[in-house]
């Protein structure tokens, strides 16, 4: 009887709580379409990966918004092949079929690094004077006014995901941005958060103050970029495309440049 007692509670619990998030969900979106079709200066958007597939499996929510926004150009910088396996020219190709299906529609917006300096792997330990040269060519290129990238957890805790903050975080310190330049840096959440799906919602909107989603309409195109990666799906990529709140939502850290 109290297992049953149990199971009872947690479904009186489960069932509010996800008609809650859902109604938390509407409502942001709501909000959201709002904001975005009041005029706003331009951005020039820089999105800066260390991998393919980082940019479907963690940025997707951020760049499907912004590539409808007005005045918006997004631009994807990825610091690597993903060359670990020696699969990066396939994984070069990959991460373009997985941009196109996010938006970036202009290969001219797209690239891809293959720098010895910057090998893919877990050890390797990213200069991020590197990064920061790769990064402030692309910002003058395309002069970039908004950068977004990860935060000093880096997600998934990957050295290369981090060494992409630090070398952002550095920029600013050594003055290389220009002033105003608005700074996005993914927020990372503990592992019970991360794979809630929508239901992280309600605590996103709690707990970040600048937040970017997927609406429910868009949510294939994640899902399709993700199975561009097809070289990179095993089955626990399969389960995180299901259950990823990343694929629905992205809260940030934002700096400005002073």
């Amino acid at each position: 009887m109290s297992n049953m007692a149990a199971a009872s509670g947690m479904v009186y619990f489960f069932l509010p709580y996800t008609a809650i998030s859902l109604l938390i969900y509407y409502v942001a979106l709501r909000r959201k379409r709002s904001s975005d079709t009041k005029a706003g200066k331009s951005r020039e958007v820089l999105v800066v990966t260390a991998h393919p597939d980082d940019e479907c499996m963690f940025f997707a929510p951020t760049i499907l918004q912004l590539v409808q926004e007005a005045n918006t150009k997004v631009n994807l910088l990825c610091l690597s092949t993903g060359n670990y396996y020696n699969h990066g020219e396939v994984r070069t190709k990959e991460l373009i079929a997985s941009c196109f299906t996010l938006g970036l529609q202009d290969a001219e917006n797209i690239n891809v690094l293959n720098d010895e300096r910057l090998k893919d792997g877990q050890e390797e330990e990213w200069d991020t004077d590197v990064i920061g040269h790769h990064v402030l060519q692309s910002v003058k290129k395309h002069n970039i006014n908004m950068i977004v990238t990860f935060d000093a957890s880096g997600v998934s805790g990957h050295k290369n995901h981090i060494a992409c903050y630090t070398a952002v975080r550095n920029m600013v310190g050594s003055g290389k941005l220009k002033k105003g330049t608005k700074l996005y840096f993914l927020q990372s959440v503990s592992i019970w958060r991360k794979y809630l799906i929508f239901l992280d919602i309600p605590f996103s909107i709690l707990l970040s103050r600048h937040m970017f989603l997927t609406p429910p309409w868009n949510m294939w195109k994640s899902q399709r970029a993700m199975f561009a990666h097809a070289s990179q799906l095993t089955w626990y990529r399969l389960l995180y495309i299901i259950f990823s709140r990343y694929m629905t939502v992205n809260g940030y850290h934002k700096k400005s440049v002073h």
